[in-house]
């Protein structure tokens, strides 16, 4: 388990040196972490999914994925048109 106490020190002291990039992941996934708990009642420290029910939900996600970029390739083929490699 995480110290919450040591790693929000971290956070207190790495926040001004952080790429915003990273920082609105970081805030995307406190926020999405914030949602799944209010809606399945839990953390992912969650027990009673075996590890292989953990790989499945993660494949499923990483296919979820893959249709995702697919879409946007599509689209930036319609928009752009092909594009070559370099």
């Amino acid at each position: 388990m995480v110290d919450k106490g040591n790693l929000f020190e971290w956070q207190r002291q790495r926040w001004q040196d952080t790429d915003p990039i990273v920082e609105a992941v970081v805030l995307r996934m406190q926020k999405r972490s914030c949602e799944g708990i209010k809606k399945y009642g839990c953390t992912m420290e969650r027990e009673d999914i075996s590890t292989s029910e953990w790989i499945d939900h993660a494949i499923e996600e990483a296919l979820d994925f893959a249709v995702y970029l697919e879409r946007l390739k599509r689209d930036i083929n319609t928009y752009y048109g092909p594009q070559r490699s370099a």
